[in-house]
């Protein structure tokens, strides 16, 4: 029998194979040859190219604000000296594309706020579609992290924020490489006063085992300074023990946390084992809160100790948590909430008494898309406006929703809206929230039954 030759473009060749008693294998074999992305690098305010520019690729598509280190699924050039670039890269329905050059804001855009010009777009279909990328000015911050013995520090966080009275806005982050460097470009040039307040551009060093080096403001240093730091991340002390149940009985698996009464330094936390021991190491000087909780909030212990330029060690049994007041729970978008309170603020150790709180976030909340979700967190932003319970985020998110793109960027609008929600041990997170008609129709559902 005469064979024929079989073309295909198809990305997924399915192959049949025939075995006795009828039954077939099935193979699926994935085309992996890589296409071009191409195009060019502008800085924004003059026009002129950039050269010598890191461009990275995610195929598939992922969001690339602070997509530092190396990982599956990135793909790098550096632009040539006409600014041009081209990346050889798996073909995926859509693609993220973010670049970095000294003295300009990232391509994906700073943290809090966010670039999505080329974040999620599709595949280009063709050979002659190319990619612009404008870069913003912006500050540049680079250095080096050593332990004390002057040693690289490998594994540092890197956070950048913008920080004011009542204000923390997250700009960047990064993590040292093996030789100890970081680099930060999101620094906007002249950062705005929010609510009449001057914002600092602050840079912060942590490790679970060292102590934490926070650079307050980097727009007071000159440019020699600002890109050549050198941070030393010291030891400090550690605090051992043991956590028990309300039964007496070793508590595994349970959170520990160390406050420190100075609200510059670090909160702590570490994992109790299955005897129910702990360590936190990475402590300074100066009084200290030791807490822990159950899993659900339901028990709980504290303890405050002072360190002296010496370890601690503090053994805790945990008390039953009663409410006097018990909250009332209200489900959306699959989470439960509850207008919070100064009793609740207590029970979950946050930083103000009002807001939306995550009683619990539910098993499907990432597709919200706005992170990861953790009991006792709370909302206190949505748009540009703090919200005091559930009556005013329930209408607030209407009320944005209802505003046609592209809206203010620090509101939001349809598909955008502007959220904000606070971590227990300290720190905020804006993102954008996307709602479905689903969404929608259950927020007016609702939108009489909450009340303050």
């Amino acid at each position: 029998m005469a064979r024929r030759r079989i073309r295909t473009r198809s990305a997924v060749l399915l192959i049949l194979i025939l075995f006795g008693g009828g039954r077939i294998l099935l193979v699926l074999a994935q085309d992996n040859a890589l296409r071009p992305i191409s195009g060019v690098v502008l800085a924004e305010d003059t026009g002129k190219t950039i050269a010598n520019v890191l461009v990275r690729v995610s195929s598939p598509a992922i969001d690339m604000r602070s997509a530092r280190g190396r990982r599956q699924g990135l793909f790098d050039a550096l632009t040539d000296a006409n600014g041009r670039f081209i990346i050889q890269v798996p073909q995926n329905p859509k693609i993220s594309l973010n670049a970095f050059a000294r003295g300009y804001e990232e391509a994906a855009g700073m943290w809090m706020s966010g670039n999505w010009t080329f974040h999620g777009v599709p595949f280009p279909s063709g050979r002659t579609q190319e990619f612009t990328m404008k870069l913003r000015p912006a500050l540049y911050a680079a250095g080096v992290v050593v332990d004390e013995s002057g040693h690289p520090f490998v594994g540092a966080a890197v956070e950048a924020t913008l920080r004011g009275e009542n204000f923390t806005g997250y700009v960047a982050f990064d993590t040292t490489d093996a030789n100890g460097r970081f680099e930060v470009f999101d620094f906007p040039l002249k950062p705005e006063a929010y609510r009449n307040t001057k914002l600092l551009g602050q840079l912060t060093f942590q490790n679970p085992t060292k102590l934490t080096s926070v650079i307050k403001n980097v727009y007071t240093m000159s440019e020699t300074e600002r890109t050549n730091l050198y941070v030393i991340l010291g030891s400090g002390h550690e605090i051992k023990g043991v956590i028990t149940s309300t039964a007496g009985h070793p508590s595994a698996k349970t959170v520990v946390e160390a406050v420190p009464a100075d609200k510059a330094a670090a909160q702590r936390t570490s994992w109790t084992d299955d005897e129910g021991r702990f360590v936190i190491r990475g402590l300074p000087d100066g009084e200290m809160s030791v807490r822990t909780h159950s899993s659900a909030f339901d028990q709980q212990a504290r303890k405050t100790v002072r360190l002296a330029g010496a370890d601690a060690e503090v053994n805790l049994r945990m008390d039953l948590v009663v409410l006097k007041n018990q909250p009332k729970s209200v489900s959306l978008f699959g989470m439960k909430l509850a207008d919070m309170t100064p009793e609740l603020q207590t029970v979950y150790d946050l930083d103000s008494p009002t807001g939306a709180l995550i009683l619990d976030p539910g098993v499907d909340h990432l597709r919200l898309g706005i992170g990861d979700l953790s009991q006792g967190e709370r909302f206190w932003i949505v748009g540009g406006r703090e919200i005091k319970n559930l009556q005013e985020m329930v209408a607030e998110l209407l009320r944005v929703d209802a505003i046609a793109p592209p809206g203010d960027p620090n509101e939001g609008c349809h598909g955008s809206i502007r959220v904000v929600y606070a971590y227990r041990r300290g720190g905020t997170n804006t993102q954008r929230l996307k709602l479905t008609d689903e969404d929608i129709a259950e927020l007016k559902s609702i939108r009489l039954t909450v009340t303050l």
